[in-house]
């Protein structure tokens, strides 16, 4: 009998290492599980490469006057570009659900209540919500 301690199984497994196709199969699956030290290195070492080679190309295309992708602004969806939009849509504003209108005059209450579009809203922009009052847009 013969342990298999690749694996971590104590138990005995003398008909799975008697055949010669499950012995490899098993084999490999001890190879796959099992992180080799060097190849774990080996790794650690082509991050440092591909790390500095973006580096130098951000530092490149920085005199160069080119800006990289990742500083470009992300695109507004037409319906969070402004308040008109959304009034559009939504005639009164989108609020969230329990929100109230800070106003010294007549507060809006008919305004659609919805968490998840207010935070859509202002995610995309947040100055539809200029009294942050939990109210994009509100409109009497």
């Amino acid at each position: 009998m013969r342990l298999c301690a690749g694996l971590g199984v104590a138990g005995a497994l003398p008909d799975v290492l008697a055949q010669p196709r499950r012995r490899q199969r098993l084999e490999a699956a001890v190879a796959r599980r099992v992180p080799r030290v060097h190849e774990f290195a080996e790794g650690v070492r082509m991050n440092r490469i591909r790390n500095g080679a973006a580096i130098a190309l951000m530092a490149g295309a920085a005199t160069w006057g080119i800006a990289p992708a990742s500083a470009a602004t992300h695109a507004i969806p037409p319906l969070w570009s402004n308040c008109k939009h959304v009034n559009a849509r939504y005639r009164h504003g989108v609020g969230k659900v329990g929100a109230h209108d800070k106003t010294s005059g007549t507060p809006v209450a008919n305004f659609y209540r919805s968490t998840r579009l207010y935070r859509i809203a202002i995610h995309y922009n947040s100055g539809l919500d200029r009294d942050k009052d939990g109210i994009a847009c509100e409109k009497h």
